[in-house]
């Protein structure tokens, strides 16, 4: 499982503007590497691992529709809150219609939390924080120049349930 979560975030990153065919063709050049061989395991989580693709698809577009916009994938974190040093790496990093910065979790576990969990989701609430705190500043200096023009105003958390049962993509929102 935790091969296959890997494996989908990999291809997030290397394909960042969903387009689903090229996910797919990605995910099918690199399942092997899972080591899952030919039986009904392997054929279990090629159909699993698809399923998160075209949930991944829908996401992006579902994004660009509310008007977010992809700032950076894979996006190193760093800053200092009060006595505390945050490290992290965020799968997606975007910038919503009024120019708030969102952090974007990507979950391929097939677990989703409640209300009350999401709400107390440590790892997207100190994510937020740390982006408020500037710690995005130099990933998103290097992606876009230096003096990018971007406040550093979170617009919320998003996890983005890829893993889940659930038909399409499900999305929970932290503020």
């Amino acid at each position: 499982a935790q091969g296959l979560g890997t494996l989908i975030h990999e291809i997030a990153e290397q394909v960042p503007d969903g387009d689903r065919q090229q996910m797919l063709n990605l995910l099918h050049e690199r399942f092997s590497r899972l080591g899952l061989g030919e039986g009904w395991l392997a054929v279990s989580e090629r159909l699993r691992a698809e399923t998160m693709i075209g949930k991944l698809a829908d996401y992006v577009k579902k994004s660009r529709e509310e008007g977010r916009e992809l700032l950076a994938t894979e996006c190193s974190l760093a800053a200092r809150i009060g006595r505390a040093l945050v490290k992290g790496q965020m799968d997606r990093l975007e910038q919503d219609q009024d120019g708030r910065l969102v952090v974007v979790d990507l979950k391929t576990t097939k677990n989703v939390p409640t209300k009350a969990e999401l709400v107390r989701n440590a790892q997207l609430g100190v994510y937020q924080a740390a982006v408020e705190a500037g710690g995005a500043e130099k990933a998103l200096n290097e992606m876009n120049g230096p003096a990018f023009g971007r406040e550093r105003v979170c617009g919320g958390g998003l996890l983005v349930q890829l893993g889940s049962s659930t038909k399409g993509v499900s999305v929970q929102r932290q503020t």
